[in-house]
This record gives structure tokens, sequence and C-alpha cells, in this order.
């Protein structure tokens, strides 16, 4: 024979298996919204440190970018002119240079530079050869002397 426990007045302050089912489910809830809430909320933090991450990002590139430029169009400076401006040359490495730095002084110059009485990359080149023709008179005659 089998003996029943009823739901008698001493176990009344237990909770039933329902209700301890239900009272799991109410926390699992409660903790899953608290942690969809939590992500959002840290979903939302990042955007906005992503955001200013960015920004320095963009702010040091921008820095570096402009002193990586100067040392550039400096050094490609110093590699085309460092042995003044050609004038005309006899082979075809030399005939090439003028070609070469004349072009790099309007793709490097602002157009509103200002050089002795002119204005630009032209009036400076027009400058440079007035040198380059002056000294070469002044060397030949030397020469001759």
């Amino acid at each position: 024979m089998k003996v029943r426990k009823s739901p008698g007045p001493l176990h009344a302050e237990e909770p039933t298996e329902r209700e301890r089912h239900r009272l799991n489910e109410q926390r699992r809830r409660k903790k899953r919204i608290n942690l969809e809430v939590k992500l959002k909320n840290d979903f939302c933090q990042l955007q906005r440190e992503i955001k200013i991450l960015e920004c320095k990002r963009c702010a040091v590139l921008l820095r570096t970018r402009a002193t990586d430029i100067v040392w550039e169009v400096a050094a490609e400076y110093f590699r085309l002119f460092h042995h003044g401006l050609h004038s005309n040359g006899h082979d075809t490495v030399a005939a090439l240079t003028p070609c070469v730095q004349l072009d790099f002084v309007p793709e490097t110059m602002s157009s509103d530079v200002v050089h002795n009485s002119g204005r630009g990359a032209e009036a400076m080149m027009k400058s440079w050869h007035s040198f380059l023709n002056w000294f070469e008179k002044t060397s030949r005659s030397s020469l001759n002397a």
C-alpha cells in the first residue's frame, strides 16, 4: 500500500513545483532583460567611442600626412635640383631632366605664391631661368678670360 503525502498545513510554507518553476522563469526573464539592457548600453557606448577614435585617427592622419608630404616634397626637390636647374642637355637623361624639373614646380607649389615681382610657379621658373642664364654667361666669360 502506498502512502500519499497530502498537501496539508505542514507543507504550506514550501512552494509547489509549479510556483518554483514560475519563480525560476521570472528570474531568468529578469536576467535576460537586464542583459539586453546592458548590451544595448554597452553598444551605444562603443559607438560613441568609435566616433571619438575615428575623429582622433583623422586628426593624426592629417598631421602625419602633412608632415610626410613636406618631407617627400623636400626630398624630391633636392633630388631634382641638387645640381641646379638644367637648361639644355646633350644626352637623353639630361634632356629629360628639365621636363621633370619644370613639371615638379607647378605640381608642388601653390598658384598664389609671390616670387619677386611675379606670381605663381611660372614666375619662379622665369626667375630661375634668368639666374641660370646669368650664371652661364658669367662662367663662360670667366673661362674665356
